[in-house]
């Protein structure tokens, strides 16, 4: 059974003991009797739980859980939530992906004059205020201040930035590695090799990290939608 699902025997008796295979009979012998109930639930538990980190996978371990137990409406509505979240943030993925591939093409591109406060520059790109005062902290973007009032205003350009910074973070790069990348796409070399990039893969530009993200994103999701499959190919108790 373990051969099957590609894990070791251990990780098998671990997931039962978590409860996300159902409890597994034994024989007169003492052997676990596995079912092909057992093997949907294994399959489940590795697509929920393995993979990619791309999003929080607690709702996908929710379901796995509750597929063990037999709740497969409860399963399936638990799994498509964790598929929307998905999709949520692939949508900030492609996002970020065309603003990146707009100012590659034209890095001197005319900033637009239209502004808006932090709060709604916030609200725009699904952060909080405060997190934009870190980012621009950590020199991550320099904001104008409003001449009049002193407060932040932030152009159409700035909020864009911020797209583009929430997703390299999101796919787990430092903040050195954001502003270093970022860097080189504001000097116009966004497609050289980034010399001192602390990352997964040291040769990598912000386009190439938004594009592996991407990737990333629609792994985890072709994975819910196999995993919403399974859960509704389970057999009725």
């Amino acid at each position: 059974m373990a051969a099957r699902v590609g894990v070791h025997p251990n990780t098998v008796h671990k997931y039962e003991s978590l409860g996300f295979i159902a409890a597994v009979p034994r024989s007169a012998a003492g052997y676990r009797e596995f079912s092909g109930r057992h093997l949907l639930q294994l399959q489940i538990t590795r697509l929920a739980i393995g993979g990619p980190y791309v999003v929080p996978k607690r709702i996908a371990a929710r379901a796995a859980r509750q597929a063990a137990n037999g709740e497969r409406k409860a399963a399936a509505a638990s799994a498509t939530a964790f598929q929307h979240l998905l999709d949520d943030a692939l949508s900030e993925a492609e996002s970020a992906a065309r603003i990146l591939d707009n100012w590659a093409a034209d890095p001197s591109a005319e900033e637009l004059t239209t502004s808006q406060p932090i709060s709604s520059a916030a609200a725009a790109v699904g952060v909080s205020a405060d997190s934009l005062r870190d980012w621009e902290r950590n020199g991550l973007i320099a904001i104008r201040r409003n001449p009049g009032n002193g407060y932040r205003s932030y152009t159409v350009r700035d909020v864009e930035r911020l797209h583009v910074i929430r997703v390299l973070l999101r796919a787990r790069y430092s903040r050195m590695s954001v502003l270093r990348m970022i860097t080189a796409l504001d000097r116009g070399d966004s497609r050289r090799p980034s010399e001192v990039l602390d990352a997964p893969r040291l040769d990598e530009t912000a386009i190439q990290a938004a594009d592996r993200w991407r990737s990333s994103l629609h792994r985890a999701r072709a994975q819910a939608n196999r995993m919403i499959e399974l859960i509704r190919a389970l057999p009725q108790r």
